[in-house]
C-alpha cells in the first residue's frame, strides 16, 4: 500500500499514522505485553479527529475491542472456476473456520480433538443460497472481556466491550446511549452500531446467552 500510493514511513510518521508494535517497545513497554500489542490502536480515535479516517467504518469499537468494530473484517476470495466473481455473502463465520475449510478442500479428515471450534464454510463458497448453521461465535478483547454472538444477538459479559473507552466526543458523534449496567446486550439487526444496551429490557435473553457463553468457555 505504501509503495503504490507513493507514501513513505517518514511521511506517515509526520501525519501521526506510523505507530506500531516496535514503537511501543521503544517507548519502554515490555515486549510481548498486552500494552505493547495495544499500543498502535491508541491512535485510532485521534486519526478520526485529525484526518476523518474511520478504520472501524460504521461499527463501534476498534481492533482490540469486543464490539463489532473489533471483530468484523472483510473476507475476500479469488478462486477462478470455483467461486463466482462479483458476489457478496453476509453470512457470519469466524477465522477459526479456516482450518476445517482447508481440510475439506484438501480432502483431509480432522480428528475430534483438532479444530473443535472450526466449521467448514466451503459450501458457502461453492453453492448459492446455502444455509450455514454455525454454532455461536465467542468474542473477547485483549483484556479478557468475553462475549457471544447468536444470530443477531450479541451479549458482552462486561459493562463495556472496550479495552479503553471510546472518547466522549466520539460517543456523542455516534449517538451512544450511556448506561450503568454490568453487562451489554445488542441486537445487530436493529442496532448495528451498538448504541443502545438492551440488557435491562431483555433479562431472559441476557440469562440465556450468559449460560450459553459459560458453557462454551468451560
Amino acid at each position: 500500500m505504501l509503495q503504490s500510493n507513493g507514501y513513505n514511513t517518514a511521511q506517515m510518521g509526520k501525519w501521526g499514522l506510523r505507530h506500531n508494535y516496535s514503537d511501543a517497545v521503544k517507548e519502554g513497554m515490555k515486549p510481548g505485553s498486552r500494552d505493547a500489542y495495544d499500543f498502535p490502536d491508541k491512535f485510532t480515535y485521534s486519526r478520526v479527529q485529525n484526518y476523518k479516517h474511520y478504520s472501524m467504518g460504521q461499527w463501534r469499537g476498534i481492533k482490540r475491542d469486543a464490539w463489532e468494530g473489533g471483530n468484523r473484517t472483510p473476507f475476500i476470495i479469488r478462486w477462478p472456476g470455483k467461486v463466482k466473481p462479483n458476489t457478496v455473502n453476509d453470512t457470519q463465520f469466524c477465522l477459526t473456520d479456516m482450518m476445517a475449510t482447508f481440510a475439506e478442500i484438501a480432502g483431509a479428515t480432522l480428528t475430534d480433538s483438532a479444530g473443535e471450534d472450526s466449521f467448514s464454510i466451503l459450501s458457502l463458497l461453492l453453492e448459492d443460497n446455502t444455509t450455514f448453521n454455525r454454532p455461536p461465535v465467542i468474542y473477547h478483547n485483549t483484556r479478557g472481556k468475553m462475549g457471544i454472538r447468536v444470530d443477531d444477538w450479541v451479549y458482552i459479559d462486561a459493562p463495556s466491550g472496550a479495552v479503553e473507552e471510546d472518547p466522549d466526543w466520539f460517543k456523542k458523534e455516534r449517538g451512544v446511549i450511556a448506561h450503568k449496567e454490568k453487562v451489554e446486550l445488542f441486537n445487530l439487526s436493529e442496532d448495528p452500531q451498538q448504541l443502545i444496551n438492551l440488557a435491562p429490557e431483555h433479562p431472559e435473553k441476557v440469562k440465556e446467552l450468559k449460560l450459553m457463553l459459560d458453557e462454551m468457555i468451560e
